[in-house]
């Protein structure tokens, strides 16, 4: 039988055919680490604590998508940022919400933007609505760009690398034995 994991050299119960290789403790011992709360990886600033002894990555619900980003704002689960305004002639079909990017434009214009018209971020990012960052266009303009940019090929370096890398764990799968 194998040594406790946090040093106090107790063995631990376990079967020959266990499902995993991992580091073991005696029952409560995995707390004697001394781990301590990290700050949340969302970047609030807030500590995230521990769940079984165990630091947290983040704050419940600061890992996804649809979450609170300050008051009156957050993305929704496609990655797009809606502001609070129930005033808005939109909001009322969203719950009191408009899209920024369409809200930025419309103050950038002067005018509120036609269903027709679609606002384009350049680098992708749904996220990025600064003003350098979007472009107005018509719908069908918007689909042809969608649709007519070549997919980025792979660099023969990273094909090798990859392909060599592959080998390498296909090669070590095979080693092992299998299991009754």
């Amino acid at each position: 039988m194998p040594p406790c994991a946090c040093g106090c050299g107790k063995p631990v119960k376990w079967n020959v055919n266990s499902r995993y290789n991992e580091v073991r403790f005696v029952k409560g011992h995995d707390k004697r680490l001394g781990l301590k709360p990290q700050p949340c990886a969302c970047g609030c600033g807030e500590m995230a604590g521990l769940w079984h002894g165990r630091p947290r990555r983040f704050i419940s619900g600061h890992n996804s998508k649809g979450m609170k980003r300050g008051a009156g704002r957050y993305v929704n689960t496609h990655g797009y940022v809606l502001l609070r305004k129930p005033d808005h002639p939109r909001a009322a079909s969203m719950g009191g919400y408009v899209m920024e990017h369409r809200y930025l434009m419309e103050q950038h214009l002067g005018r509120l933007l036609r269903a027709d018209e679609h606002v384009h971020h350049l680098n992708h990012e749904r996220s990025d609505n600064r003003m350098e960052n979007l472009i107005l266009v018509d719908p069908v303009e918007h689909a042809k760009y969608h649709t007519s940019q070549p997919r980025r090929r792979q660099s023969e370096e990273h094909r090798r690398k990859t392909s060599e890398a592959m080998k390498r764990v296909w090669a070590e799968r095979r080693s092992q034995p299998k299991a009754p």
